[in-house]
């Protein structure tokens, strides 16, 4: 380093030149000259024990002890994985066995049920319907108008057939003629004949409104 001189100007060719002259080949060939040179050693490499200083043997022994119990600390976590792949094992196995059992039971109902169907293709028939016969049988029950005559109960939609007769009040296979009050009847007829009189007045209304405006 003594060869640059840091007080002329700055030459980068020079420079270049004289880094070049120091940091050659024999620069870096430097170790491989020196064979002899050894690598660092550890005290208790080269020394036996009762001659050690008493520090390095208290290092050791924390060592050794820190070995020790990553040891059983690796000992320990294999043991764990052991045990928890024979828990998952085992696990399996139940799980498997279960699914057998389930799969078993599933199977006999579906070969009953399957059995059930074969019974019930192999009739004839049940009841007629008209000229069909029918593999069930159907309760004969008489017709029933409740009290309305055929034009009302045409005309009149699902809301206004469940004021006349309320859903709550039909079941099947009613033993007994239901039948709605007159009184009932007339206040049902009453109510929409004035509903409708009040849309045609209404609808009047509108009309007139739209003739005015033109």
């Amino acid at each position: 380093m003594s060869k640059i001189n840091l007080d002329e100007d700055w030459d980068p060719a020079k420079y270049d030149a004289e880094m070049e002259s120091l940091f050659n080949d024999d620069y870096y060939g430097e170790d491989e000259e020196n064979p002899d040179v050894k690598p660092d050693l550890h005290l208790e490499e080269i020394l036996d024990e009762d001659e050690l200083p008493e520090e390095v043997k208290k290092e050791m022994e924390v060592e050794e002890k820190e070995e020790e119990e990553d040891s059983e600390d690796e000992d320990h976590e294999k043991g764990s994985d052991e045990e928890l792949l024979d828990e998952e094992k085992e696990n399996e196995n139940e799980n498997e066995k279960r699914t057998e059992e389930e799969d078993e039971e599933l199977k006999k109902h579906r070969e009953e049920a399957e059995k059930l169907v074969d019974e019930l293709y192999n009739l004839d028939y049940e009841d007629m319907i008209g000229d069909t016969p029918v593999r069930f049988h159907y309760t004969k029950v008489r017709p029933l108008s409740y009290g309305l005559s055929t034009d009302e109960i045409l005309q009149a939609d699902d809301s206004e057939l469940r004021k006349f007769v309320s859903i709550k009040k039909l079941a099947p296979y009613r033993d007994h003629e239901w039948r709605i009050t007159k009184n009932k009847v007339g206040k049902e007829r009453s109510r929409k004949r004035r509903r409708t009189e009040r849309r045609r007045r209404s609808s009047e209304r509108r009309r007139r409104r739209k003739q005015s405006e033109e």
